[in-house]
């Protein structure tokens, strides 16, 4: 009975030291690039598009929520970012981001700007 109940501890103890970001993030994620920022303070945001795209079905949306439909197809652009003043972008997207994570009742918030700014998510992303 020792022998199991020590197997068990050491067999948890090594699930534990596995980094949490390498067992549950298996979904792609997608750079925003755009408007690019340079900031020591917060890591870049990486999306699952999957995941924004699950919303964006319940709210009864299309893809046009987020992209711009063009003439060649449906924009990788995220809506009119590029058409905003350059000192207003990042306030665009975040307004746009939180207004619609509202909307849908989930996602994070305009003040919660580590659940996007993921230091984890960026360092896993980067190797």
């Amino acid at each position: 009975m020792r022998k199991i109940v020590i197997c068990g501890l050491v067999m948890l103890s090594a699930c534990l030291s596995v980094p949490a970001i390498a067992v549950a993030d298996e979904v792609e994620r997608i750079p925003i690039t755009f408007p690019e920022i340079k900031s020591p303070e917060l890591p870049p945001v990486f999306f699952t598009h999957e995941k924004h795209m699950e919303y964006v079905e319940r709210l009864k949306g299309d893809c046009t929520s987020c992209h711009v439909e063009t003439e060649e197809g449906m924009s990788p652009d995220f809506l009119h970012i590029k058409k905003q003043p350059a000192d207003k972008q990042v306030a665009y997207i975040h307004a746009a981001c939180t207004d619609c994570h509202a909307k849908a009742n989930a996602g994070p918030r305009l003040v919660e700007c580590r659940t996007c700014h993921d230091r984890q998510v960026a360092q896993a992303q980067a190797q």
